[in-house]
């Protein structure tokens, strides 16, 4: 209260609260309104974006042994999901980013992705194929709601296969969808078949609904390069289906 009447006693600044002088006239130009509500004594807060999650969310993880595709496959259903705004596509080498991951072809430092379908959102993490990072990593994590096993048809399941689904299981992991990849490098529709059967009794040994299991054959390249729609699109379109938790 003393300061504003010690403002408006002071001729010095009484003249600018009233009109401006002969001299200032017509060279005081009246202040503008901030263009945003977020600038404040010159200066800029920027108003940040709030994400409002309108889809029930979903903590995934790509799971199999190493080389058997999963970088791929995650990078495939980016490429599918952006095509509708759905994604960011992050290429293979955006994902496998490490100098030594690159040179060896394999993941050895888990990455973390983001999408939606029409139902879900999900956060999606790329776990490495190899049993000295893997167990840290899945235990690490946002518990998993749901797991997608990765198993290449010209190998079937592996030994980090099964130390895969042991870990999914002893964490907790209720849900599990399968993908038979690298279908393309199969000739024999039988071999495929047997690779199936393996997957199911592998599931079923570890605690899983192994009959009720949604198992898709196809190949996560051929979707990425978007070749051989029946092995690749078609094949994800199914895959992304079935991971409905």
């Amino acid at each position: 209260m003393a300061a504003a009447t010690l403002l408006r006693a002071t001729p010095r600044f009484s003249g600018l609260c009233a009109s401006p002088t002969p001299f200032l006239q017509g060279r005081l130009r009246p202040l503008k309104a901030p263009a945003s509500p977020f600038l404040c004594r010159g200066l800029a807060v920027e108003a940040k974006k709030t994400y409002v999650r309108d889809k029930p969310h979903v903590n995934v993880g790509t799971i199999g042994h190493v080389d058997h595709g999963k970088t791929t496959l995650t990078a495939a259903i980016t490429k599918i999901l952006a095509e509708g705004g759905g994604a960011k596509f992050k290429k293979y080498e955006e994902i496998d980013n490490a100098p030594e991951e690159r040179a060896r072809g394999i993941t050895i430092n888990a990455a973390h992705v983001e999408y939606s379908t029409a139902a879900r959102h999900y956060a999606h993490t790329d776990c490495p194929g190899h049993a000295d990072y893997v167990k840290n990593m899945i235990t690490g994590t946002a518990p998993l709601d749901g797991c997608i096993l990765v198993v290449a048809a010209n190998d079937g399941p592996m030994p980090q296969t099964r130390e895969h689904l042991l870990l999914a299981k002893q964490i907790g992991v209720e849900h599990v969808v399968v993908y038979v990849n690298k279908a393309d490098a199969v000739q024999d529709s039988e071999m495929v078949e047997l690779v199936e059967l393996e997957i199911r009794e592998l599931l079923t040994e570890f605690g899983y609904k192994g009959e009720e299991t949604p198992v898709i054959v196809g190949s996560a390249l051929c979707a990425l390069e978007q070749r051989d729609p029946e092995l690749g699109v078609k094949s994800f379109t199914l895959f992304l289906a079935a991971a409905q938790w």
